[in-house]
């Protein structure tokens, strides 16, 4: 997963890319809706700190529910395209 290249330092590109890899390696569903809470408080973590703006929080929120999605379909063996 690339992160977005609003991400002006190392430190958030590769906290971002841990982050999400957490939900596209989650062994449960149950670890990648936690991977996605994680994604999303560290995207409000960075909005509140003044790091992005409210468009780039809510992106990144997108980011982290879509990859949640498909990993939770992968594990229940539903097919996306």
């Amino acid at each position: 997963m690339n992160a977005p290249s609003f991400f002006n330092n190392d430190l958030h590109t590769n906290t971002w890319r841990d982050i999400m890899s957490s939900i596209e390696d989650a062994a449960t569903v149950n670890n990648a809706i936690e991977g996605r809470g994680r994604a999303e408080g560290y995207a409000l973590g960075l909005f509140e700190s003044g790091k992005i703006v409210d468009s780039q929080r809510k992106e990144l929120a997108v980011l982290a529910s879509q990859s949640a999605i498909q990993r939770c379909n992968f594990l229940h063996g539903i097919v996306t395209k």
